[in-house]
């Protein structure tokens, strides 16, 4: 991403530290929100971002309170908080302000759920699976207590598990199954397809984490029911996406012929839409890598090793270049590894 640190003039500490706490809250940010987690009045910050404004930072107000700030001044300013700020502070958007009635608000809800995301922005995952616990309680009995915004709820707190799961021993994948199915039994049939199948997805990842045999059919049939119900809504692409799930199942379960073609009929798909979209090129660069890691998973024809392995450097080395073109080094790391391999 650009940074804009070599572009723009000196400024004081104290100017910004509030923009670094604005770029918490995110590109749009309202004033209020912004002063009560600075713990400062009103009008010190308003008076911090006009100074900001003065010196050049293309920080914007749309009035009535509410600024953005583009996206690559963000990524700057986040990336000077150092780690213990960054979790104070979003321990601090957990906070709600204190209020005279029992029953919980709309408002004591939708902060919960701001929280939470402010919380996974930042990587505090465990923060944000509390803010996330939170929101479900303080939505209950209010006016958007409904079976959607409750399933969905679920959805990102049972992606947060999973996500918890994966590092840490201590978080088990039958929490996060769990939440994601009292998700999916909160939707009526005549729910909004993009998230019943949404749910189906993450149930279908963390059975395939869990890997057992009984679990990998699970995830067979929650991607099959997944891809069946994005389909009948009209949603090609979407159900497109999920052949490279479905793919990496059947590799793991010994069945890589099955993934294969699977992987080449995703490909097909996706060569075949819009090139500019960034979500096409992820798919794609997605596929690639898995097409590269299918000759760690079985054995090539006697006199062919040398061919198979030229192939899959082959996928890889598309797979680098177009996650290259993405910018996420991350996952380009992950396919090095797979060349290593």
């Amino acid at each position: 991403a650009t940074s804009f640190a070599p572009l723009l003039a000196p400024i004081a500490p104290d100017v910004r530290l509030v923009l670094r706490a604005a770029a918490v809250l995110g590109d749009a940010f309202d004033t209020e929100r912004l002063a009560w987690l600075l713990d400062r009045p009103l009008v010190r910050v308003l008076e911090a971002l006009q100074v900001a404004a003065d010196a050049g930072y293309p920080v914007q107000d749309h009035g009535a309170g509410a600024f953005v700030m583009p996206d690559a001044l963000r990524t700057t300013l986040l990336a000077e908080l150092s780690p213990s700020l960054r979790v104070a502070w979003a321990k601090r958007l957990g906070e709600t302000v204190p209020r005279s009635q029992p029953v919980p608000s709309t408002t004591d809800a939708a902060a919960a759920i701001l929280a939470m995301r402010d919380a996974t922005a930042l990587g505090a995952t465990r923060d944000a699976i509390e803010h996330g616990r939170r929101a479900l309680d303080q939505l209950t009995n209010t006016p958007d207590d409904t079976p959607e915004a409750r399933a969905e709820l679920h959805l990102d707190l049972g992606s947060l598990l999973w996500q918890a799961a994966e590092v840490e021993s201590g978080a088990p994948l039958q929490a996060a199954l769990a939440t994601l199915e009292a998700g999916r039994a909160l939707l009526p049939l005549d729910a909004a397809p993009l998230l019943r199948a949404e749910l189906r997805q993450a149930i279908a990842g963390v059975c395939y984490d869990l890997g057992d045999r009984r679990s990998l059919d699970r995830a067979l049939a929650e991607l099959s029911e997944a891809v069946r119900l994005l389909t009948a809504a009209g949603l090609p692409l979407d159900a497109a996406r999920l052949l490279n799930d479905q793919a990496a199942v059947y590799v793991r379960m010994g069945d890589p012929l099955r993934g294969a073609a699977l992987l080449r009929q995703s490909r097909e798909v996706f060569e075949q839409a819009d090139q500019a979209s960034p979500l096409v090129r992820q798919e794609l660069a997605e596929t690639e890598h898995l097409l590269a890691r299918l000759p760690l998973h079985v054995a090539a024809r006697a006199g062919s090793e040398r061919e198979a392995l030229q192939r899959g450097l082959g996928h890889a080395e598309a797979a680098g270049a177009r996650y290259a073109e993405l910018e996420e080094p991350a996952r380009q790391a992950h396919v090095w590894e797979t060349m290593g391999r």
